[in-house]
């Protein structure tokens, strides 16, 4: 892999009507320390009017603004000069692994870059975040993604993720590495890597040959559990993940599924659907045998519903879990 120093770049950030968030997102992009990177904003079918206000914002910039639709990042000659911005309509809501991998394959097809950056677009980056990352995953070729110091953009004292979190497999459950109150020192790399299971979405700098030969994100979740699948493939290749404490990025969660952390009971229906549903399918994938725990605990899932007064919540824990033609087809 190309040096922190020398190192090429591609962020790429997926858009679903949240172009508010989009455009401040890029424009923290616009004050990185270091040389340009390529920018793709792909747009999921947004109908709040995205695309002509991304696209403002690029002019207004006086950046090289390329548009282009999802079958043109097959053609090699579709861009011919840059770095700029790559606006993409996908046509349609793909989910967060079908939307980015629109971006992903653009940079592969067209572009030289030894790093993609996957960025949210409820984001905003410190200065520094992707040199930092660079620099961590360039001091060991066999880490495939790396990930960064999360913290909450309304409460920034406030640590979402160091870098990533752990799994639980017999429960398909996962639990982010957390900060406390007070701005807490980040933890030594050394100290989270030991223990990483997955990359937080937030923020994944991935390198150019893991995605070589692990590929890219499995698109059939939808939505949650695709970095957990990319980290437990690339594991199985001899790929390690990283973290880069002094890559700081600020994340409004869950801005476009409506998801929180800190106020579990508010979930989005979106939200709970797909995760629900991405527990069943990513268990059924690596840990078939594990499937009689997962059931007992969306079985509880399912009565937590019923005390909350959910009945269309229930209906659709229970339909997941006995519906398995359905579940596989959609």
């Amino acid at each position: 892999m190309a040096s922190a120093a020398s190192a090429k770049t591609g962020v790429v950030i997926l858009n679903w009507n949240g172009w508010r968030h989009t455009v401040r997102c890029l424009e923290s992009l616009c004050r990185l320390n270091g040389g340009n990177a390529w920018l793709v904003v792909c747009d999921n079918g947004s109908r709040d009017d995205s695309v002509q206000r991304i696209r403002s914002w690029a002019q207004g910039r006086g950046l090289g603004l390329h548009s282009l639709g999802r079958a043109d990042v097959e053609d090699a000659a579709a861009v011919r000069e840059g770095p700029g911005l790559v606006l993409i309509e996908n046509g349609a809501n793909l989910g967060f692994a079908g939307g980015n991998n629109v971006g992903i394959r653009f940079l592969l097809n067209q572009t030289d870059v030894d790093y993609v950056w996957i960025l949210n677009n409820d984001s905003v980056a410190d200065p520094g975040a992707l040199e930092a990352a660079i620099e961590r995953s360039a001091a060991d070729p066999s880490i495939g993604i790396t990930g960064s110091t999360i913290r909450y953009l309304d409460m920034p004292e406030l640590v979402q993720a160091w870098g990533g979190g752990a799994a639980r497999p017999s429960l398909a459950a996962t639990r982010e590495f957390c900060g406390a109150m007070g701005g807490a020192c980040p933890p030594s790399a050394a100290s989270v890597e030991s223990r990483l299971d997955y990359v937080y979405g937030a923020a994944m700098l991935v390198t150019r040959p893991f995605l070589r030969d692990v590929g890219l994100m499995e698109e059939r979740y939808f939505l949650y559990f695709e970095e957990l699948d990319w980290a437990l493939r690339g594991k199985k290749m001899g790929y390690r993940l990283g973290y880069a404490p002094r890559s700081t990025v600020f994340h409004v969660q869950g801005a476009s599924t409506g998801a929180d952390a800190r106020f579990p009971a508010r979930r989005s229906y979106l939200s709970d659907y797909y995760g629900v549903r991405g527990r069943i399918l990513f268990t059924a994938k690596f840990y078939p045998y594990f499937l009689p725990l997962v059931y007992g605990v969306l079985a509880f899932a399912a009565l937590r519903r019923v005390a909350r007064r959910q009945p269309e919540r229930l209906a659709m824990v229970l339909s997941l879990m006995f519906n398995p033609k359905r579940l596989l087809a959609e």
